[in-house]
């Protein structure tokens, strides 16, 4: 859907044809007439699918499908010519399977898939940022150690390749699912610690141009399942997270005010 402005007086979203049969992850835009909207094409055994719009209309663009099973989870662009596409090579969203982390990248004429060098082969990457060519984060998990838990996985890219940061694990598991950039120095990456366990909490990490340290998140009380899945930069001391507690069924919504997280209720 596309946010029309107003006509009349009037504000509202309006439905937007695409060409493709699937489902959407996520979406990015530069400008009014370049934006990106991807995911995949089935449910169970997808294929990876990026549609472009160019100011006018959806058109489906061609891109690679490693080992003839894979999916986008997330999508960055910072020009007509720079975007990146992450996600899953194995097994769909409906299937519970082992998937491999999956990156492409968008040059302005093709779609190509880079090498993670992830440091295991099972895991996911849900969420990518970039703020120019030569800077852009990837996060997601690792499930490739011992007992196949989950630990947060980040990844850099400076130009040239995708490589490792250390990233935290404050109570040994966490799973990231978005991240934001907003210069060479600050970024954050948020998703939730715990995901095996019966008590998992939110976990927002913060990017200083130096390491990614942990900052304490809200978890609402007597909340059950709490977790983060997406965030926005507006400056270094305001940035907005969301995301669900009470098991997915109450909405959660945190505020980072340049020196803490603070809760705020929707209305």
């Amino acid at each position: 859907m596309r946010w029309s402005g107003s006509r009349s007086g009037v504000y509202r979203w309006r439905v937007s044809s695409t060409q493709a049969v699937g489902f959407y992850y996520a979406v990015a835009s530069t400008s009014v007439s370049n934006a990106w909207a991807v995911g995949g094409t089935n449910w169970f055994s997808p294929q990876t699918l990026a549609e472009h719009w160019n100011g006018r209309s959806w058109t489906q663009v061609d891109t690679p499908t490693p080992d003839g099973t894979a999916y986008f989870e997330g999508i960055a662009a910072t020009s007509r010519d720079n975007a990146w596409a992450v996600g899953v090579i194995g097994d769909g969203p409906a299937v519970d399977g082992s998937v491999d982390p999956l990156i492409e990248h968008w040059n302005g004429q093709h779609w190509t898939v880079v090498p993670s060098n992830a440091p295991g082969d099972l895991g996911t990457l849900g969420g990518v940022a970039g703020t120019g060519p030569n800077n852009a984060w990837v996060v997601g998990y690792d499930q490739s150690g011992p007992g196949g838990d989950y630990e947060s996985l980040i990844l850099h890219w400076n130009g040239q390749q995708w490589s490792e940061v250390p990233s935290p694990n404050p109570t040994g598991q966490s799973d990231l699912w978005r991240v934001a950039a907003a210069s060479p120095d600050d970024a954050w990456a948020v998703g939730y610690t715990n995901p095996n366990s019966g008590a998992p909490g939110t976990a927002a990490f913060h990017w200083n141009g130096k390491s990614w340290t942990v900052t304490p998140s809200v978890n609402p009380p007597g909340s059950g399942l709490s977790m983060l899945a997406d965030i926005v930069i507006i400056s270094a001391a305001d940035a907005w997270a969301v995301g669900s507690y009470d098991y997915w069924s109450a909405t959660l919504i945190e505020h980072w005010n340049g020196t803490k997280w603070v809760w705020h209720l929707a209305s």
